[in-house]
């Protein structure tokens, strides 16, 4: 299936989408049996569609251990539809729903056409868009993975709203990640707002610029051909090792991750003292002061395999992590592990 040339979004204030029954009867839904066990929006969404598949969310649906035995039935639904021409997957959950719905979509019929309808906050403002999806294998996170942009992004207030304080400061941490890396208004009204960005109204109202402000970068760079795109791996260094080491959720990981950033590129001498306290008072007001800080601590030589194993971060004795030497000017350095490892103690991530 060709790419889709854009990724078209669709922001409903109230109730879900109207698809056509002509989309609803010759497509397939993979839907997290937890959301819609919990939201009477997400049911309603479900009833809709004569062929359904439920699954659960979380790292487990993303096992390359367990894909094989999702994929007949899925295949046997897909099989049903009265005109697989106009065949469409729906997808109705979180990231890693998402992710998994991603790959089925690339592999079936070699790409099929992919509709996200995200329900958790995190998914709305960054793994429903930029059409990345992967497996874990064994414990090592996204080896497998292909890219296959949505066609459509059905955003419904009701399905992302009301969030757990958690969810919307783990959001936040991905919404602040953009903003450092563009710079501009989205940093502009998160420090102005401060605390008051997690507010539902004030998200919602500044969810779209958030998006955008994620696809003018995956735009210069769809595929990571080159650096470009490889700069929303900022804050991702540290925040994968904590995802499997602490099992902290990918959200949280990230907002821990972009203090350890700043804090490196403080280190470094490529962020000035006053742009770094001006971002970590950000940072603060985001998500530091909200989120409780986790309570394990990682080994250096447990650190140390987790950055090596890591796709985005390995060389030989070295770590290449996104730094900021300020707002809207973001690189990627190759810096030695030893250094690296000495302000992840610094930061108390590292047990003494």
């Amino acid at each position: 299936m060709p790419q889709p040339e854009r990724t078209e979004l669709h922001f409903i204030n109230r109730g879900v989408p109207r698809l056509t029954k002509l989309a609803r009867e010759n497509g397939v839904l993979i839907y997290d049996r937890n959301v819609v066990a919990a939201s009477k929006t997400a049911q309603a969404l479900m009833r809709e569609f004569p062929s359904r598949y439920a699954v659960s969310g979380g790292e487990g649906v993303k096992r390359t251990e367990s894909f094989s035995a999702h994929v007949g039935p899925i295949l046997r639904l897909a099989l049903r539809v009265p005109d697989r021409r106009q065949f469409t997957l729906f997808v109705l959950g979180g990231g890693s729903v998402g992710d998994f719905g991603g790959i089925i979509a690339h592999l079936l019929w070699r790409g099929v056409r992919l509709v996200h309808i995200p329900t958790t906050l995190l998914a709305a403002v960054d793994s429903a868009h930029g059409g990345k999806a992967a497996l874990n294998v064994g414990k090592l996170k996204n080896q497998l993975g292909a890219f296959h942009p949505a066609t459509d992004v059905f955003l419904c207030r009701e399905l992302l709203f009301p969030a757990p304080e958690a969810g919307v400061r783990g959001a936040l941490s991905e919404v602040l990640k953009v903003a450092i890396l563009q710079g501009g208004r989205l940093l502009t009204d998160l420090r102005r707002l401060g605390a008051a960005a997690g507010e539902e109204n004030a998200f919602w109202n500044f969810l779209p610029l958030s998006i955008e402000a994620k696809m003018q970068i995956v735009r210069k760079d769809p595929t990571e051909k080159t650096d470009i795109r490889r700069l929303l791996n900022l804050g991702h260094t540290l925040a994968h090792a904590l995802e499997l080491a602490l099992k902290v959720p990918h959200g949280e990981a990230v907002g821990w991750g972009l203090e350890f950033s700043l804090w490196v590129s403080l280190k470094r001498g490529l962020l000035s003292a006053r742009a770094f306290d001006d971002l970590y008072q950000i940072w603060l007001a985001n998500f530091g002061d909200h989120v409780a800080r986790p309570r394990g601590r990682l080994s250096e030589k447990r650190l140390s395999a987790l950055w090596a194993g890591d796709k985005k971060t390995q060389r030989a004795g070295q770590v290449r992590m996104v730094l900021v030497k300020n707002a809207g000017q973001c690189g990627l350095y190759s810096l030695d592990l030893r250094a690296c490892l000495s302000s992840a103690r610094e930061l108390g991530w590292i047990s003494r």
